[in-house]
């Protein structure tokens, strides 16, 4: 069962989306909006769970009865794209590749895109579509090392993220007393883009 529930415990998110989808009346948009739903509430940090079973979701990172509702930016954004794409064929390894290890740094680009869920995106994001970000800074040759910065996120048109988030309420020089969450943020796209080395992004299909 997902960690949060729809309609007060009554359809957990991930069955509410197979009944939509079985009436054809779910896209994308409203796919990941329901997926994130199951989100609300949630804090930043460890263990990192994702709130809904999903075939690329590992049983062991699923939220368990009892559980704190806890995740991190890439355990967030892989279990909203395993909720809102249960059909995917993702490749094997394609979990630990979304989980940023050391040598493959845009391991969540090459998953999503290897899985067919969408293309790389060279231009900023457009109006009304959704995105799998990632940004990095301080790579050295490529690699990760303990310097490096990155974040993933789900992005929405120029100047909407959903995040899981470090902290919710930044100022301008990155300085919070928050303890971070799951969060919606406006923010400009190159506002955003500016805080990276490098910030990579694949245009979302709708969920067959």
């Amino acid at each position: 069962m997902c960690a949060h529930a729809w309609a007060c415990g009554a359809v957990p998110v991930y069955q509410l989306l197979e009944v939509l989808r079985g009436e054809e009346v779910v896209n994308l948009d409203q796919s990941i909006r329901v997926a994130a739903s199951a989100y609300l509430g949630w804090d930043y940090g460890a263990p990192s769970l994702a709130a809904c079973p999903a075939s690329v979701v590992p049983a062991s990172v699923v939220w368990r009865p009892g559980q704190k509702t806890r995740t991190v930016c890439c355990v967030f954004v892989g279990g909203i794209l395993g909720a809102v794409y249960p059909t995917a064929k993702w490749h094997p390894g394609a979990w630990a590749a979304m989980m940023v290890p050391a040598d493959r740094p845009w391991g969540l680009v090459d998953a999503v895109v290897g899985a067919g869920l969408g293309r790389e995106w060279e231009d900023a994001p457009l109006p009304a579509q959704w995105y799998v970000a990632q940004g990095w800074s301080g790579l050295v040759d490529g690699k990760v090392v303990a310097a490096s910065r990155g974040h993933q996120w789900l992005q929405y048109g120029p100047g909407l993220m959903l995040e899981a988030t470090t902290y919710t309420d930044e100022d301008a020089d990155g300085k919070s007393t928050d303890a971070g969450a799951v969060a919606w943020r406006r923010r400009d796209w190159a506002v955003q883009v500016a805080r990276f080395d490098a910030v990579r992004l694949v245009a979302l299909v709708d969920p067959s």
